[in-house]
C-alpha cells in the first residue's frame, strides 16, 4: 500500500462513530492486574487472623510492589514522574514501619507460623493497588498512555505498596524475634 492509502485509512478509522471503541490489547496491562489481585489474594489470610507460615507475610508486599514497578515501567515516565514515585514509596514505607511496630504478633518458634491479630490495613493496601492497577490498564486498554505529571496512579500505587513493604518488614522482624507461643495450623 501506498503512504496516501494509509493515511486515507487512518483518518476513517479515526472519524468511525464506533471509534471509542476500539481497545488496545496489552498483555502486560494484564498480568499486572493479576500481579495484583495475587497481592490481594496474599493479604486475605490476614485479614481473617488466621495463623500463617513466616515466608506468608512477604507475599503481599512482593506481588504489590512488583505491580507498582511494572506501572512506572509501562508509562513514558519523565524524571519528575520517577521521583514521585519514589518518593511516595519511602514516605509510604515509613508509614508502613510505624504500622508494623504497632501490630500484636504472636509466633510459633518451631513450625515457623505467624498469629497476626485480624487487621484490614494489609487488605485495604493491596485492594488499593489493585484498583490504582485497574484504573491504569482500563486507561492502557482504551488508549489513554499518558497521565498528567502528579495525577499517575503509579505514584499512589507505589505508596500504598511502600505501607505494605514497611509493615511486613517490621511485622517479620517483630515476629523472627518474638518469643515461642503454641499455635496450630488451620
Amino acid at each position: 500500500m501506498y503512504a496516501a492509502d494509509l493515511r486515507t485509512i487512518s483518518a476513517v478509522r479515526n472519524q468511525s462513530p464506533f471509534a471509542f471503541m476500539i481497545l488496545t490489547f496489552n498483555l502486560v496491562a494484564l498480568l499486572n492486574v493479576l500481579l495484583a489481585a495475587g497481592g490481594v489474594w496474599t493479604a486475605l489470610p490476614e485479614g481473617r487472623g488466621r495463623a500463617v507460615k513466616l515466608w506468608r507475610l512477604g507475599m503481599p508486599p512482593f506481588f504489590c510492589t512488583m505491580a507498582a514497578i511494572v506501572m512506572l515501567a509501562n508509562t513514558p515516565a519523565l524524571h519528575v514522574l520517577e521521583a514521585m514515585w519514589l518518593g511516595a514509596a519511602a514516605g509510604g514505607a515509613v508509614i508502613g514501619i510505624i504500622i508494623g511496630s504497632r501490630v500484636k504478633i504472636r509466633t510459633d518458634q518451631i513450625w515457623g507460623l505467624v498469629h497476626l491479630s485480624p487487621s484490614y490495613i494489609g487488605v485495604i493496601c493491596a485492594v488499593g493497588v489493585l484498583v490504582t492497577v485497574l484504573a491504569d490498564s482500563t486507561a492502557l486498554w482504551m488508549g489513554f498512555t499518558q497521565w498528567p505529571p502528579g495525577e499517575d496512579p503509579a505514584i499512589w500505587a507505589a505508596l500504598l505498596a511502600g505501607v505494605l513493604d514497611g509493615r511486613g518488614w517490621r511485622m517479620a522482624a517483630k515476629a523472627v524475634g518474638s518469643p515461642h507461643a503454641d499455635l496450630s495450623p488451620d
